[in-house]
């Protein structure tokens, strides 16, 4: 099987052409010098013959989302249509990344497929919209929302937690009213794997087990780096700033787990691999 991963030097994108190869898939990564999604002349011109190309070019800045709408949209939205149109032409699967932005974060319990989107914010909305795009172009589509990612990526959300408490840059300031299900790049990337063989189509969650606020995860993470570091939670609205997020993004990813009869680890038994993975598993600054 040969794999095209559009966005192949973000998070998910690095850590999914790593899996792939593992998995003895043919792997061409496209980013954005190989080819801007927002040029849709490009886009048909240069899009490699595979059987899956997988979207994992975003623009995720949800602060630079309200500043830079236009760009916003012209990534998350265009930018999908375009490989969409492309994809369908050549006969192509896609498998386009979403996340848990596109829901308001209202709901107690977990989101599944079946609830009604309505994001609070420019970054959601631009999310959604590439959603119904891809979906109106026809094909087999597969839209795969995410939790939020950890992984190594250096100056990213939550990775800074691990550079802060490497540096011991005590107390972490964390944000206290959201309920996360994070989940490790290198796990998504390896459930997402198991997809690419199934003739599956429509929207699927692929989340961790679990869920906790960001205060337990900080505390889990300063457990292992720096025992008794302190971490403090402050407001989401001190500590993001006045663009509204959802305070509750978990999501229900049972049908991931029907269709392929795997579940992700939880975001414990993420952090622990992510702090392995990184040559951290048994450094602690007090040892």
């Amino acid at each position: 099987m040969k794999v095209a991963i559009v966005g192949s030097k973000g998070l998910l994108g690095s850590a999914l052409a790593v899996v792939c190869r593992k998995a003895g898939m043919g792997t061409i990564e496209l980013a954005r010098e190989q080819l801007d999604i927002t040029q849709p002349l490009q886009v048909r011109e240069r899009l490699p013959a595979v059987h899956w190309l997988i979207n994992c070019a975003a623009f995720s800045d949800i602060d630079g989302a309200e500043k830079q709408r236009a760009k916003a949209f012209a990534i998350n939205n265009e930018g999908a249509r375009a490989l969409s149109v492309s994809c369908q032409r050549r006969g192509i699967r896609l498998m386009h990344i979403s996340c848990g932005s596109v829901f308001s974060g209202l709901k107690a319990t977990p989101y599944t497929e079946m609830d009604e989107p309505n994001p609070p914010n420019t970054h959601g909305l631009s999310k959604l919209a590439g959603e119904k795009s891809v979906r109106a172009e026809g094909g087999k589509v597969l839209i795969v929302r995410l939790p939020v990612l950890f992984g190594n990526r250096e100056g990213r959300w939550p990775a800074e937690l691990l550079t802060a408490a490497r540096e011991g840059r005590f107390p972490l300031k964390v944000p206290a009213d959201e309920i996360v299900a994070p989940a490790y790049s290198r796990h998504v990337a390896e459930g997402l794997v198991r997809l690419l063989s199934l003739d599956v189509a429509g929207i699927v969650h692929v989340g961790a087990a679990g869920r906790c606020t960001w205060i337990e995860f900080a505390q889990a993470l300063v457990a292992r780096m720096s025992p008794g570091g302190e971490v403090v939670g402050v407001p989401s609205a001190d500590f993001y700033g006045r663009v509204a997020r959802p305070a509750h993004t978990v999501l229900d990813s049972q049908r991931f787990r029907q269709w392929t009869g795997h579940a992700l680890p939880g975001w414990r038994e993420g952090l622990e691999a992510w702090l392995n993975d990184a040559g951290d598993g048994l450094a602690r600054k007090n040892a």
